[in-house]
């Protein structure tokens, strides 16, 4: 074999791995479609990739009755609860949901039923139904019964792609669909992103507001009182009395930690909702000790939001009284328990107020 011939052989392979490359970056899910639960959302017309639903239903039947509704809100891109009540929803677990139906394949080893009967589909325990984004196709699953066992465990299913033709599905594959209502919760109150966050306010009662907005990359301003003007982005030295430690950049972690504690359906800082006794939780903002924590946030689209938070700060709660109750100012009264080591220094700060000011200049001056 000569160099020429070499080449063209080289030249030959080297297309036919492009044009491969080329098909799976087209459509990553054409390849072994039929091996899935859902072969039409990995190829054909109507595909429907992780970001492209925006409703899901979660229809149980047992062994509790309860429908599970989410919706995507086009404006701010945001997955909400619409059913059995209205409530803000972690976006990932919503993901979760979808990504698990769209990667999960049968278990070809598992135990098959004769009927639809002992495969519990007959009368299914759930049915799950995701609907695609700016169209009407919708993809349904039927869930029938779960075999014994943990980890080697399977549910018998029968999706709206093949509808006479069951199937077993590792549950571990699946296991978001059996999720409890609560785990569906979100558990970001202000914002997950610090640099989401634009500005943000401090008011408690008897004491003068402080508010500090950005005026640019790593640079931020009094608003409020707008006499002290520059705050220190950075922070000063740790030995340095007269500023709140970490600065600007430190408040704005503490203001993006601000999460519900969430491990199980009976371990988690979800208290109550829709709570129609604020003083039970001194969060009466009238009466009670209350910090009011506001941020402006950019949403998709450039948009932008302002949610308040409302912590009762008058006394420590939890078993280790390491935490606040705290609600956001949405008129949902949902009673959460947060932190307090990432409100304490906002409290400093309340406190007095000057602890943000930028003192290079003063600093400078007096060299």
């Amino acid at each position: 074999m000569n160099f020429k011939t070499t080449y063209i052989l080289f030249g030959f392979l080297a297309g036919v791995f492009i044009l491969l490359a080329f098909a799976l970056f087209m459509d990553p899910g054409a390849v072994d479609s039929a091996a899935f639960i859902f072969p039409s959302m990995r190829s054909g017309k109507n595909t429907i990739q992780v970001d492209e639903v925006d409703r899901i239903e979660v229809d149980r039947m047992k062994p509790v009755a309860e429908k599970l509704v989410f919706e995507l809100d086009p404006a701010t891109k945001r997955w909400n609860m619409t059913a059995p009540r209205s409530t803000r929803t972690d976006k990932f677990a919503i993901q979760e949901i979808v990504r698990q139906l769209r990667e999960a394949k049968p278990d070809l080893e598992a135990d098959r039923p004769s009927n639809l009967a002992q495969w519990g589909l007959d009368d299914p325990s759930a049915i799950i139904t995701l609907k695609k984004k700016d169209s009407e196709h919708t993809v349904s699953l039927k869930v029938g019964n779960t075999s014994p066992g943990e980890s080697s465990a399977v549910v018998y299913l029968l999706s709206s792609d093949n509808p006479k033709s069951p199937i077993a599905v590792k549950k571990s594959l699946i296991d978001g669909l059996f999720k409890p209502q609560v785990a569906f919760r979100e558990k970001d109150l202000l914002s997950p992103s610090v640099s989401d966050i634009k500005s943000f306010k401090l008011e408690e009662s008897g004491k003068k507001s402080v508010a500090v907005a950005m005026t640019g990359e790593s640079k931020w301003r009094y608003a409020e009182p707008v006499s002290y003007g520059e705050a220190d982005f950075d922070g000063g030295e740790n030995n340095d009395p007269l500023k709140v430690s970490g600065g600007v950049r430190g408040l704005l972690m503490n203001i993006s930690n601000l999460k519900v504690e969430y491990k199980d359906e009976k371990i988690n800082d979800f208290v109550s909702d829709e709570s129609p006794d604020l003083a039970k939780y001194k969060l009466d903002v009238a009466k009670d000790k209350v910090l009011q924590l506001s941020i402006e946030r950019i949403e998709e689209g450039n948009k932008t939001s302002s949610p308040k938070l409302i912590v009762a700060v008058g006394e420590k709660v939890g078993e280790t009284k390491d935490k606040f109750y705290a609600m956001l100012d949405d008129g949902k009264k949902e009673i959460v328990r947060i932190s307090a080591a990432s409100i304490e220094p906002l409290l400093r700060l309340i406190a007095d107020p000057e602890g943000l000011r930028d003192r290079t200049l003063v600093k400078a001056g007096a060299l």
